[in-house]
């Protein structure tokens, strides 16, 4: 049957997240994902620890089912099979570090939260690239370089995992509209490896690298996102079991 549920551990309210984004092993799912959108006309899902909902949706009570829960390890491990597979296997890339970064950032990214969690001072929600890095001007050093470190994050999924968001992302009533994903996504890697704190003195190889070959990483990652698209269709297929 597959599944139907990504469920996180010790998550007891609704959350919401970004998918389809991963509409991973739910058949036929994308039918329904369709109908509901979030502020930035992204299909969006309700999950709980014990039932599925599309709000707004006119097959919310068809989904409504109970689901095969899964934790947030196994998820983990479904992306990091993934992510190896097509970045060792298909495009030769034989680097655990970066292979792990990647499969780390899916898992991290399914939660809207996780997406948009830089604030500013009054502790709003900061939700376009030119926002995030007006806010890194006006930060301390470490605090500046975290900031760096997620825009590269940012801009990479979206220029990876969903390159049609871009247009609207980059629509031409936004702050982001002239600005280049790829290009801010190689310099916030940049300067996040300039950095002689840690975490970021340990990572500044691996941000560097990061930097270097953001746009092998974003066809990388959107080689992932063509794999785990299958898997719906291939659960669908799958006769179930009793």
């Amino acid at each position: 049957m597959g599944l139907l549920v990504i469920e996180f551990l010790k998550i007891e309210k609704l959350t919401s997240l970004c998918l389809p984004i991963y509409n991973i092993g739910i058949p036929h799912f994308q039918r329904f994902a369709t109908h509901t959108t979030n502020r930035f006309g992204f299909p969006t899902l309700k999950l709980s620890r014990f039932h599925l909902e599309v709000k707004n949706s006119a097959y919310v009570k068809e989904m409504r089912m109970k689901p095969v829960l899964v934790d947030a390890e196994t998820l983990r491990n479904l992306f990091a099979g993934l992510v190896e597979d097509t970045f060792q296997v298909e495009l030769g890339v034989a680097d655990p570090s970066l292979t792990d970064y990647l499969s780390n950032l899916l898992v991290r990214f399914v939660r809207c939260d996780a997406i948009y969690r830089i604030r500013n001072a009054t502790g709003q929600r900061l939700y376009e690239v030119a926002e995030m890095l007006l806010e890194a001007e006006e930060r301390e050093e470490r605090p500046q370089h975290e900031i760096h470190r997620h825009v590269g994050d940012f801009t990479l999924f979206w220029a990876g995992v969903f390159p049609e968001a871009l247009k609207r992302l980059q629509g031409a009533e936004r702050k982001d509209h002239l600005l280049d994903y790829c290009q801010q996504g190689k310099r916030a890697y940049y300067l996040a490896s300039t950095c002689k704190e840690e975490p970021f003195r340990s990572q500044s190889e691996l941000l560097r690298r990061l930097s270097e070959e953001f746009e092998l990483c974003s066809f990388g990652l959107n080689r992932v996102r063509n794999e785990w698209e299958k898997l719906p269709r291939q659960a669908g297929a799958s006769p179930e079991r009793n």
